[in-house]
């Protein structure tokens, strides 16, 4: 029976670290899904779009994930979104085969990623040409007008929400 758990406990590592890699790139996935900010919904909403994106992972599990043994399979899916990250918390029961002879029919795999937003600070420096041939064509308008746009992407829409800094600088 210590040899056949042994081979079981081996078998179920395999498949942790194979479930584990497929939660990792899930939650991947969701985070680079258009629907992974919650930005602006209201408490219902977010619930809403939650559970849409834990259909994702669940969808983006079966078809990136075949568990070794077992073809019932029903992974769980859960995702915790913040203004910081995404969790993403997956499991699925793993038959077992010798152990089950000491009653031990399954073992319940969970697996544990989080991808951690973009956050600030982040450092940008933008260089602008203002030599007398920027003058020419409204030039150094376009420039300008450029970096403004760069910063209102950069940090979410507007120049109000450029960090307050001594280093930051917006004098467009």
């Amino acid at each position: 029976i210590a040899a056949g758990a042994a081979i079981d406990t081996v078998r179920i590592g395999r498949e942790q670290v194979a479930f584990n890699a497929a939660v990792d790139s899930a939650v991947l996935a969701v985070a680079a899904d258009d629907r992974a900010s919650l930005a602006g919904l209201s408490e219902s909403a977010a619930a809403s779009r939650i559970a849409e994106l834990e259909l994702f992972a669940k969808q983006y599990l079966s078809e990136n994930y075949t568990p070794q043994f077992g073809d019932d399979t029903q992974i769980s899916v859960d995702i915790d979104i913040t203004g910081q990250s995404i969790d993403l918390t997956a499991g699925h029961d793993f038959p077992t085969t010798i152990m089950k002879l000491t009653g031990v029919e399954e073992v319940n795999l969970t697996a544990h990623a989080q991808v951690m937003k973009a956050m600030r600070p982040i450092e940008l420096t933008l260089v602008m040409d203002t030599t007398g041939s920027m003058a020419t064509d409204n030039k150094i308008q376009g420039a300008k007008d450029a970096a403004r746009e760069l910063l209102e992407v950069v940090y979410g829409g507007t120049l109000a929400t450029v960090p307050e800094s001594e280093y930051i600088r917006v004098a467009l």
